[in-house]
């Protein structure tokens, strides 16, 4: 017994030219902004991550199981890693007793009895700074020091990468790119004291605001 042949019927050239075309204008659409959601993402991401080693090393520091500590910015060749370092009680002592100055020190060798507690890196994202820079911080915040290019410095700015294109380091205001076309681009900022305290924000078209 023969089947009744089926009338079946494909998409004509027109139309899948048509459906291509609805696919791209929706991908033009989309990828701008999944571009800009994951820049932000990633900045946000390494801004907690750097924040909390912050408080990490701060927190090691009241406790005394390292009372004097080091969130230490090392970079090379346009990569950077971020360093949490501590000393002991013993050497502080010795180092006091014998006349020298705690002076947040960049150099492992000799001074830093435990020189890798913790390191956070990343290849997406940039800083307001560029070259190697240091945050240290005692128990009673007597002492505190900054050094490098965050000599003097309570603050730093974590942004995405493309930010950084041009000069290498992040904006620092939004007249000078933190804001385009009226557009708030991806960056936080991450805020200090010598007790270590710890303050989050993130760049909007109102300024900074808090986290």
């Amino acid at each position: 017994m023969q089947m009744p042949a089926k009338n079946t019927k494909g998409f004509s050239l027109l139309e899948l030219l048509v459906v291509v075309a609805i696919i791209g204008v929706v991908s033009a659409i989309a990828y701008p902004n999944f571009s800009a959601w994951k820049k932000d993402r990633e900045a946000r991401l390494f801004t907690e991550k750097v924040a909390n080693l912050f408080s990490s090393m701060s927190n090691s520091s009241k406790r005394g199981s390292y009372p004097y500590v080091q969130v230490y910015f090392k970079f090379d060749q346009g990569t950077f890693k971020v360093y949490g370092k501590g000393m002991v009680q013993d050497s502080m002592t010795k180092l006091l007793n014998a006349g020298t100055a705690l002076n947040c020190s960049m150099v492992n060798s000799g001074y830093w009895t435990n020189h890798e507690i913790k390191i956070i890196e990343s290849d997406e994202v940039a800083l307001n700074i560029s070259e190697n820079s240091a945050v240290c911080f005692s128990q009673d915040g007597s002492y505190y020091k900054t050094m490098g290019k965050l000599s003097g410095e309570n603050r730093m700015i974590i942004c995405a990468k493309s930010l950084a294109a041009l000069s290498g380091s992040c904006p620092t205001t939004g007249q000078t790119g933190l804001t385009v076309n009226g557009v708030a681009q991806q960056a936080y900022l991450i805020e200090w004291n010598r007790f270590s305290n710890i303050v989050k924000k993130r760049w909007s078209s109102n300024g900074w605001t808090i986290q």
